[in-house]
């Protein structure tokens, strides 16, 4: 009697009860296996729409993956968090934990925001979840507190370019406001002394261009004295050691038009043979 190969197969494994996906979900959350343990805790979940316990155990989870995913800085990372964060807020939208982390979120994509209306949309929702500011939503002010924070949490960590990126978009917001500038050109000089210990001469000299074009937007009387001198001068010595005697001269003679006598520089770029 001929046989039917199909008889011969075994038999497709039964679906995991609900028990086992809990638990698999739990295994898996507290491995770091976010993915799996999520992916578990919502074909539980859309079984017993109506368990809590299964709803909250999604909900952090995915708050963890969200934590996981800000860690590195990059932009990718924090629209993942936005993601999983939405998700989880949906799930617990009186969570106070998660409505401060998606607003902190939100402020941060603000800051990367190179579309003053996209930028406006995010800060006001993240007004609406962050925590009252001396009894009321948080300020414009404090928000531009929060997002200077976290741009320079980036510097301090020597992450210059992240740091770079989220100044320069504030200071596109607020060009009269001179702490960013100044923070944003400070930033820019420290770029170029880090491009210098690499030896990427013209590279460090361009980031020293940037620091004079954000200061030289300021009424002088309003930097720190000596400031505006000093990004001249750091410009016109980077350009020097890229060997670019005729960028160092035009840097020099914009110093000059704005009134600094870099006398030492000039005899240098003068000197025969250079």
């Amino acid at each position: 009697m001929p046989v039917d190969p199909e008889s011969t197969e075994s038999a497709p494994a039964p679906p995991p009860t609900l028990g086992e996906l809990v638990e698999r979900g739990e295994a898996a959350r507290e491995s770091g296996d976010f993915d799996v343990a999520i992916e578990s805790f919502r074909e539980a979940l859309e079984r017993t729409p109506w368990n809590d316990r299964i709803r909250r155990a999604l909900a952090v989870t995915l708050a963890d993956r969200a934590e996981r995913s800000r860690a590195g800085g990059k932009f990718a990372g924090v629209a993942a968090a936005e993601a999983d964060l939405r998700e989880a807020l949906a799930l617990e939208p009186e969570d106070p934990v998660l409505r401060h982390n998606l607003g902190i979120v939100l402020l941060d994509l603000a800051s990367r925001s190179m579309d003053p209306e996209r930028t406006a949309a995010l800060e006001a929702e993240a007004r609406e979840l962050l925590p009252a500011e001396e009894g009321g939503l948080p300020t414009r002010d404090a928000l531009r507190e929060r997002r200077l924070d976290m741009a320079m949490e980036l510097v301090g960590r020597g992450q210059l370019e992240a740091g770079i990126e989220r100044l320069a978009a504030l200071h596109a917001e607020r060009p009269t406001d001179v702490e960013i500038g100044m923070l944003l050109a400070q930033t820019h000089s420290a770029h170029g002394a880090s491009l210098l210990e690499r030896r990427e001469f013209e590279a460090a000299a361009e980031a020293h261009d940037r620091a004079v074009a954000v200061l030289a937007g300021f009424d002088a009387a309003r930097l720190p004295p000596g400031e505006l001198e000093r990004a001249h001068r750091n410009r016109v010595i980077a350009w020097l050691n890229a060997n670019r005697t005729d960028r160092a001269t035009v840097a020099l003679e914009e110093a000059e038009r704005a009134g600094f006598r870099l006398d030492s520089l000039r005899r240098e770029i003068d000197r025969p043979g250079s």
